[in-house]
């Protein structure tokens, strides 16, 4: 899956692994993307998707924004993969 993300052009940058909160993991990459600038966050879910996974990845994008960001960056985007590929929820 890493491999795939490499053909997402030129400007993408790791930025780390495995972002850390006070209940252990909570994202699994975060990459910048210098063309967009903006962090990327990426979450890789080994279960099916619940709806929550999206209210989570809210939640990070908003701390990332509020912490990590730069004054002249764009908003955090989320991606999450999950094991599921029915998008019913």
């Amino acid at each position: 899956m890493l491999e795939s993300m490499a053909g997402w052009g030129r400007g993408q940058g790791w930025a780390g692994w495995a972002f850390r909160g006070g209940y252990g993991k909570l994202l699994s990459e975060i990459k910048y993307h210098r063309r967009l600038k903006s962090l990327i966050a990426i979450k890789l879910k080994v279960s099916e998707f619940l709806p929550e996974c999206a209210g989570k990845m809210q939640f990070y994008l908003a701390v990332l924004d509020d912490r990590v960001r730069e004054i002249d960056e764009n908003p955090a985007i989320g991606i999450i993969f999950c094991r599921s590929k029915d998008r019913t929820g």
